[in-house]
């Protein structure tokens, strides 16, 4: 939907002009038939926003590769804008003018307008970057909170447990289970309250009743019920419903020292 909004203010920031230069040439442009290309219009552009966001997370433009990326983002935009003008030029004429479609008014159109799609674009990628690193520094002010320890009753004695041990976090009614290695130490607390404390970086979701350190993870298996298990460093599997699956893999940096893997059974 923002995609759509984002690319309808475009054309009617472009609709005056395009009135007045129909104006000049003696054709009427009635608002029944404007309305339905700007809508057009805008479904075309909002269905080329998922490849605005792909290319955002893929090639960001932070701290690094800043020229590469950045060179990246302007052939993608330009390449973009070049066919959505040929898609709109082709639905156009197909659905609203009646006339042949030609490769002189295909040029024509993308010759007045290619400039200020490509500049829309990397504008909506902006966008996309600035979400992302809103995002990112949320969940960084969030991480850098994060309780280093967690205090756990052990045979009456209190234990101290190091997040950066835990293996992966099991929901057991008002309590929740640390795993860490082949030990088990329940700690008083609901698994919301816990996901919400400690570093998103750090955790994922994988079930409803449980949370999987991501730097314990060494290979994700898929299922054929389309739940998933991923192996632990420890040789243990953990349950993946197929709700959290692809959370999991888009945010899961797979170890090179792990060779970790996806694949189907």
């Amino acid at each position: 939907m923002s995609g759509f909004l984002f690319w309808a203010a475009l054309l009617l920031v472009l609709e005056p002009d395009n009135l007045l230069r129909a104006a000049d040439a003696g054709v009427a442009m009635g608002w029944p038939r404007e309305t339905l290309r700007i809508v057009g219009a805008s479904v075309l552009g909002a269905a080329a926003s998922p490849a605005v966001v792909l290319m955002a997370r893929r090639f960001p433009v932070g701290e690094t590769r800043r020229v590469r990326h950045g060179l990246l983002h302007l052939l993608g935009a330009a390449f973009l804008a070049a066919v959505l003008i040929t898609g709109a030029h082709v639905l156009a004429r197909a659905f609203l003018d009646g006339a042949p479609c030609t490769l002189e008014a295909i040029r024509r159109d993308l010759a007045a307008n290619g400039a200020l799609v490509t500049l829309w674009l990397l504008v909506f990628d902006g966008l996309v970057h600035a979400v992302r690193h809103g995002r990112d520094s949320r969940r960084t002010a969030v991480g850098s909170s994060a309780p280093a320890f967690f205090q756990v009753r052990d045979r009456g004695a209190l234990t101290l447990i190091s997040a950066r041990d835990i293996d992966w976090v099991e929901a057991q009614g008002n309590y929740v289970a640390l795993h860490v290695g082949e030990s088990c130490h329940l700690h008083r607390e609901a698994l919301a309250s816990f996901q919400a404390k400690v570093d998103p970086d750090s955790f994922v979701r994988v079930h409803r009743g449980s949370l999987v350190a991501l730097s314990k993870i060494v290979s994700v298996r898929r299922l054929p019920s389309g739940d998933a298990l991923a192996r632990l460093s420890t040789g243990r599997d953990v349950r993946v419903s197929r709700t959290y699956a692809k959370s999991l893999l888009d945010r899961w940096d797979v170890p090179p020292s792990h060779g970790g893997a996806f694949g189907a059974t």
